[in-house]
């Protein structure tokens, strides 16, 4: 295999397996911003046709980075539904605090 090819794959692999590790620590803006990353890689690891001698090697990668992309999905999935169940208790908490305020009398100075 070239080593512009290992390379390409190796920093495939690596930014893959930076947005897990982004994406466990819970920084969904990190992983946001470097989504583009990796977008470019993937993109520039296929601008080129794969030799027949590389095929073995780009579709482990393929495999490896599409395993990871379905751990990132079920994480942020969860976060997702996380945030959903906090800004309902939010919401529940602000609704409480309005009607406290509303009910109190009105102090003239």
């Amino acid at each position: 295999m070239e080593t512009g090819r290992q390379q390409q794959l190796d920093d495939l692999l690596e930014c893959s397996q930076s947005l897990l590790d982004l994406a466990h620590a819970g920084d969904w803006t990190a992983v946001s911003d470097q989504q583009g990353r990796y977008r470019e890689l993937a993109e520039a690891l296929f601008c080129s046709p794969v030799a027949a001698d590389d095929a073995v090697a780009v579709d482990a990668v393929i495999r490896d980075v599409l395993r990871t992309n379905r751990q990132i999905l079920e994480l942020g999935a969860v976060a997702k539904h996380a945030c959903l169940d906090e800004m309902g208790e939010h919401r529940k908490r602000h609704k409480a605090v309005s009607e406290y305020a509303a009910n109190q009398p009105r102090v003239s100075g």
